[in-house]
């Protein structure tokens, strides 16, 4: 009888001690758990901006160079002269050339800068080609008109002081695409006469493969990074597969970017989007504040696995302490509960 009390006594305290210590656990868990999660957004947010910054960047130096450009004497002297109707234009060719070289040696993802005249059918007036470190100086029976390609059209509506960015397509020459496949973005500047008259362009084409490689060799992302512009184009880093190729137009058939919606954007967007399996943050930033819908968006996801890491450790060392902490307590209830009923039974023969 007494052994069985004892029994029940231990048990009882092992019980409450086991359970509080539960309840201890959880709600250390849970507390924790949130903490984590609302500082790992933060710095998720953080690191997606910081690399949001660095794509945008690149964008802006191509834009910079090419405002730079529209700006030099060679741009102007080349324009007054077909206004005023000069003649002598080899040397300003000549210095343009030089002017595009020395640019597009710093910058291995341009494969072409051209000078392109509004008038003729949009033919070029200047053109240098970079492969593999090569410059080529196009010669002037070989320079085309370009009134009939795409970015020209759109790039007619650009006021002084604008700048446009083209879809990505595979490059074209005399009307074919290049064996190669360049997939090439295009930088376009508008250049006005003194009165106020478009009288041209300055283009830079972009090999748009090479110019993301570049900028995510610069970021070395640890997480799952997209890279998507405004017509679906992605580039992906996965920390398993390393840097992936890029995919024209596929981001809408990937079912990981489902979560994304392709809408016109004016002003920076940023949101934090939780799924079943991963939290991911995402910063839309506008290219052009003079174009519409002409943004890229830095996706950043993580598995809510790498965010609960953390917690689950603290779970897990929570717990043992829980049962190591009940085992003691046991040991000690079985004592005590040992002398309490030793006590009582050798009470009697003291009388």
């Amino acid at each position: 009888m007494l052994i069985t009390f004892r029994r029940k006594i231990v048990f009882f305290i092992s019980c409450m001690v086991l359970f509080s210590s539960l309840v201890l656990c959880v709600g250390t868990y849970a507390t924790v758990a949130q903490s984590v999660k609302v500082e790992t957004i933060k710095t998720l947010a953080g690191k997606t901006r910081l690399m949001a910054l660095k794509f945008q960047g690149a964008y802006d130096h191509i834009r910079n160079d090419g405002y730079i450009i529209s700006q030099t004497p060679p741009v102007l002297a080349i324009m007054n002269s077909a206004v005023q109707g000069g003649k002598d234009l080899a040397t300003w060719r000549e210095d343009l050339e030089s002017i595009f070289i020395s640019v597009m040696k710093h910058k291995p993802y341009y494969t072409q800068m051209r000078y392109i005249g509004f008038a003729h059918d949009g033919r070029e007036i200047v053109r240098v080609n970079q492969k593999g470190g090569a410059f080529e100086r196009v010669a002037e029976k070989d320079l085309q008109a370009k009134a009939n390609e795409f970015y020209f059209k759109e790039a007619l509506s650009l006021t002084q002081g604008d700048a446009y960015f083209s879809k990505i397509t595979y490059n074209k020459e005399h009307g074919q695409i290049e064996a190669e496949k360049v997939p090439t973005l295009r930088s376009i500047i508008p250049v006005f006469t003194a009165s106020g008259e478009k009288f041209g362009f300055i283009v830079i084409n972009v090999d748009y493969r090479i110019l993301l490689r570049e900028q995510y060799k610069a970021i070395q992302p640890e997480q799952n990074v997209f890279v998507i512009n405004e017509f679906g184009d992605y580039m992906e880093f996965s920390p398993k597969h390393g840097l992936l190729d890029l995919i024209l137009g596929g981001a809408k058939d990937n079912f990981s970017l489902q979560f994304l919606q392709y809408s016109s954007a004016k002003d920076n967007d940023e949101k934090f989007i939780e799924t079943a399996h991963d939290v991911i943050y995402v910063v839309r930033l506008n290219l052009s504040q003079d174009v519409d819908d002409n943004f890229l968006s830095v996706v950043v996801k993580m598995p809510k696995s790498a965010l609960l890491q953390a917690t689950n450790h603290i779970l897990l060392r929570t717990l043992i302490m829980s049962l190591v902490l009940t085992g003691i307590v046991t040991l000690l209830a079985a004592a005590l509960s040992a002398w309490l009923t030793r006590s009582y039974i050798l009470a009697p023969n003291d009388y």
